[in-house]
């Protein structure tokens, strides 16, 4: 049988994913931050994250939309592989298969092909997009933890599926009939 005792090996675990956990929260607002503060000239213009989507249809007449897509996909591009993978992806004479031994850049010293390169650019565009859009999102009454939104749906779902079991013609009983009706009895009161 496994030692399952309080060691030394199982508290240095535990403290080392604590640990972990404190820099994944403090890594994922430090992204955040990078993300608003990439895009607060394109909000300047009147942009919003849901631009970093490639434009489909009428998106495509929209100047800003275009523009705002274009700079995200350049400067990231620019990021991943430098000045030189930027002008091969926008190069129109090369096809997805195309290979490049990039110099520049966080793929430094990798040889991708096109697909792949734009593959790792749209991939970052989406985090800097799911950044905004959490920050977009988060209610500005104070109730900023997601937990308490959680419990809050876990409450109104458990009073919906009590309201089904008392209504039902041939409840399961898992619901006591005095509590069915003190629950009936609040509900009328509801009304």
């Amino acid at each position: 049988m496994t030692d399952l005792s309080v060691n030394k090996k199982a508290i240095d675990a535990v403290a080392a994913v604590d640990a972990a956990q404190v820099n994944t929260l403090a890594a994922q607002a430090s992204r955040a931050e990078a993300s608003a503060l990439f895009f607060a000239p394109a909000v300047k213009l009147g942009a919003d994250f849901t631009m970093l989507a490639k434009p489909t249809g009428d998106d495509r007449k929209s100047n800003l939309w275009v523009a705002t897509r274009d700079w995200a996909y350049d400067v990231c591009a620019t990021v991943l592989a430098g000045e030189a993978g930027l002008a091969f992806l926008n190069d129109a004479t090369t096809t997805g298969k195309a290979e490049m031994a990039i110099t520049q850049g966080k793929m430094k010293g990798q040889t991708r092909d096109k697909k792949y390169i734009q593959q790792q650019v749209g991939k970052l565009i989406g985090l800097i997009k799911s950044d905004l859009k959490k920050a977009a999102d988060k209610p500005s009454d104070g109730a900023s933890d997601a937990v308490e939104r959680t419990d809050c749906d876990r409450f109104l779902e458990a009073l919906t599926k009590a309201a089904k079991q008392c209504n039902k013609a041939k409840p399961d009983d898992s619901i006591p009939v005095e509590y069915i009706a003190a629950f009936e009895e609040m509900m009328a009161k509801l009304k």
